[in-house]
């Protein structure tokens, strides 16, 4: 009985830390919480790294979080002096790194064994939740309105002009926990998230898990390939940009893997077919308002013939990019996070995207390659993984990262931070070099 009833809670544990995880990956009530309730803030980041500390303490420092305590007392150190020397903002996002570095590792060694399947589950039951809401959303829109609360979302926008200058607003929104839409958004799926950007990188990384890291989940073919479906479904309709690359290069790499095309593959490609034909059929139907037009040629194209990244966000990421690439590299040891915006903001009006790149202004090189070594080198030694895969996630890695406003990702780093609990076990059993590839790795 106590043994059903500890196995029980572990799941729920499990499961609501893997909730808190997703969450924590900028949806809509995390970010809103951020910007209007530092107490409640600071508060369940006080809980969430007290909790991993003590898992910490439980096992005795035995847990594979040494490379994780090691990078963050590096952050630490490159925060404090950087902000010592140069001044400005840093710790707030220092305490955001922390709290995502320590939400995924409680939420992988609550149940190693577990974790990519209740990972799964939960995207799959919150994409079947947002898929539904969606079509209400676009064929019914005062239903999810008069059942969800009204607030004002995470952004602001420019509404017009007063007597006292210009006047902004925020949005109206609705919805928070389950499901949540906006006035910015009214015909893309948001998901549980701020903007689409957001709920791609969960989707994605979930369509990578059942695709390149399916020997560690435990769902028969076709439970695997119903998930690989709706969560599919739901990228498409999310209608981000960025996304739909990531899931091209899925795709793609997913099909030239080992070079043949048995049956699993030639449901994947009829879902990517599939995928195809309902955007070109939206395309011929609907023409400017089409999703095509409106996520990708619009963005990409403007109103001519050749590429313009001067269409929508691709300028502000561009030259974000660039000019924090400039300042890293003129300024080695950083320059704080306020003079880095400062420099960006005096450079063109508007910024989006290459957080990480603008850390390394801030921060310096040493720290900005400490990063990237800390967030890929997990899966570059993975001996488990495929060159291709590990190619792969790079790749996913640098679309997202080059595209978004964070540095770290909770629905992106949980991939790596799990490779590290492979090499681990690897590491513990002391094979002499031979791994045997028909080994869970994950399991106690």
């Amino acid at each position: 009985m106590n043994r059903k009833l500890l196995i029980s809670k572990t799941i729920i544990l499990q499961y609501f830390a893997i909730y808190m995880l997703i969450m924590m990956n900028s949806s809509r009530i995390w970010v809103v919480i951020q910007h209007r309730n530092e107490i409640l803030t600071y508060a369940i980041k006080i809980c969430i790294i007290a909790i991993w500390l003590w898992f910490i303490l439980k096992s005795g420092g035995k847990l594979r979080n040494g490379r994780d305590v090691g990078f963050i007392l590096f952050l630490s150190a490159a925060t404090i002096i950087v902000r010592l020397l140069n001044g400005g903002a840093g710790l707030d996002v220092l305490s955001e790194w922390i709290t995502y570095i320590a939400i995924v590792d409680i939420s992988i060694e609550i149940s190693k064994e577990h974790f990519l399947d209740r990972f799964i589950n939960v995207v799959y039951f919150l994409s079947i939740i947002s898929i539904v809401c969606f079509i209400i959303q676009l064929s019914m829109p005062g239903v999810l309105k008069s059942i969800f609360a009204q607030y004002d979302s995470n952004f602001t926008e420019y509404i017009g002009w007063g007597p006292s200058g210009a006047i902004y607003g925020s949005p109206k929104a609705w919805g928070k926990f389950l499901f949540t839409l906006d006035e910015r958004n009214v015909t893309r799926n948001l998901g549980v998230f701020s903007e689409p950007g957001c709920y791609q990188i969960v989707l994605n990384s979930s369509i990578f898990v059942l695709l390149f890291l399916n020997k560690y989940v435990s769902f028969s073919l076709k439970e695997n390939n119903r998930r690989l479906v709706i969560i599919s479904l739901a990228l498409l309709t999310c209608q981000s940009t960025t996304g739909y690359l990531g899931f091209c290069l899925l795709i793609l790499f997913y099909l030239i893997e080992n070079g043949t095309l048995d049956n699993t593959k030639r449901k994947v490609l009829g879902i990517a077919l599939g995928v195809v034909v309902v955007l070109l059929i939206d395309y011929a139907a609907n023409g400017e308002g089409s999703i095509i037009n409106t996520v990708v040629i619009k963005k990409l194209f403007g109103n001519g013939n050749s590429i313009d990244l001067s269409q929508s966000t691709g300028i502000y990421r561009v030259q974000t990019i660039t000019s924090a690439m400039r300042t890293m590299f003129a300024n080695p040891f950083g320059v704080g996070y306020t003079r880095a915006n400062e420099i960006i903001s005096n450079s063109f009006s508007g910024s989006a995207g290459a957080s990480l790149i603008l850390t390394g202004a801030a921060l310096g090189v040493i720290p900005f390659i400490v990063f990237i070594y800390w967030t890929l080198s997990p899966v570059l030694r993975c001996p488990v993984l495929d060159r291709t895969i590990k190619v792969l996630y790079v790749l996913l890695w640098l679309n997202t990262i080059l595209a978004q406003s964070e540095e770290l990702y909770t629905g992106l780093i949980f991939i790596p931070m799990y490779c590290a609990t492979v090499l681990d076990r690897i590491r513990a059993e002391k094979f002499g070099g031979y791994i045997d590839e028909e080994k869970d790795y994950t399991t106690n």
